[in-house]
């Protein structure tokens, strides 16, 4: 089948192209090892215990975190969907309480409640370094926890504060791996703005650097715009099923939706493997004209091209 695929790819591609596939396959597998490392567990060669994965949406950082999470052997909590920091905290609670000795890997998606404010990733910045502890003060917190379920509700009340309202987890046994559609700034790009432009924006790129800077941040950047197609063309040609019932695309047929990617790239409305799954899907749906969907709005942008 890799012969196959080889001999095919110096048939079907440009010199271009094929240099635009080999570059994006690298990206990927140095991405997708940053996350093998990540999910294994074995940080003894990391000073930095805990890790941010960022890119555009539809780059599969989720899809290889919790792949790699389930082919580990460490413990691992998926926390997902919008959550307030308080809840959050909730949810500390009960891993740290069922951890109390052995390490645990909690993997966050749409992270957005982390940096919310100031006082939010303050709450972050101590519950990865220093403290070691998710500290949670507000005379509601315990408060809001009588409607928990009864394990997370005992969890809360195991860490309540002795000499204050709310709760202290500690974290010293977990490590995060937070996945984000949004770059985390450096020191220096935040610097570089409040010297431009003071003000609370500046202020908050401050503190989303100093939380940056508690982690190991791997972000899929591309240089130019074939890196972009090459990096998910490769696996398209390489991976016929798609979907979650795994339908199976020829070669051929994959081929072609690479090209028209390859083609249209200025004008797609998506550029990440979603934009394949809505070409196969219209290829199942509409066998006889999907060229013709294919080269519609429902794909590119044409209005501004007219």
């Amino acid at each position: 089948m890799l012969n196959q695929l080889i001999v095919s790819k110096m048939q079907v591609f440009t010199r271009k192209q094929l240099f635009a596939l080999e570059q994006g396959k690298a990206l990927y597998n140095k991405f997708e090892n940053e996350v093998k490392v990540a999910t294994s567990g074995d940080y003894s060669m990391f000073m930095k215990k805990h890790f941010f994965f960022s890119s555009m949406p539809g780059y599969t950082k989720s899809h290889l975190i919790k792949k790699y999470l389930e082919e580990g052997v460490v413990p691992y909590y998926l926390i997902t969907g919008k959550k307030s920091l308080r809840d959050f905290g909730y949810q500390l609670c009960l891993i740290a309480a069922n951890h109390p000795d052995s390490p645990a890997i909690v993997s966050v998606d749409d992270s957005d409640f982390m940096f919310a404010n100031s006082d939010s990733m303050n709450v972050i910045k101590n519950m990865m370094s220093g403290l070691k502890k998710f500290e949670y003060s507000n005379a509601q917190a315990l408060l809001g926890a009588r409607n928990l379920p009864k394990p997370m509700k005992d969890a809360v009340n195991k860490f309540k504060m002795k000499y204050g309202e709310g709760f202290s987890v500690p974290t010293h046994n977990i490590h995060f791996i937070i996945a984000s559609n949004v770059k985390l700034p450096s020191a220096d790009e935040a610097a570089m703005r409040q010297d431009l432009k003071p003000g609370p924006t500046s202020q908050k790129m401050v503190d989303m650097a100093a939380v940056a800077d508690r982690m190991n941040n791997y972000h899929i950047n591309f240089d130019a715009w074939e890196e972009n197609w090459g990096y998910v063309a490769h696996r398209i040609l390489e991976a016929p099923y798609f979907g979650e019932g795994q339908f199976e695309f020829t070669l051929e047929q994959r081929q072609q939706m690479v090209k028209f990617a390859w083609e249209n790239f200025d004008k797609l409305k998506s550029k990440s493997f979603r934009l394949y799954e809505g070409l196969a899907q219209e290829m199942m749906l509409n066998p006889d004209d999907y060229l013709d969907v294919w080269n519609s709005s429902k794909f590119l942008n044409i209005s501004q091209y007219k």
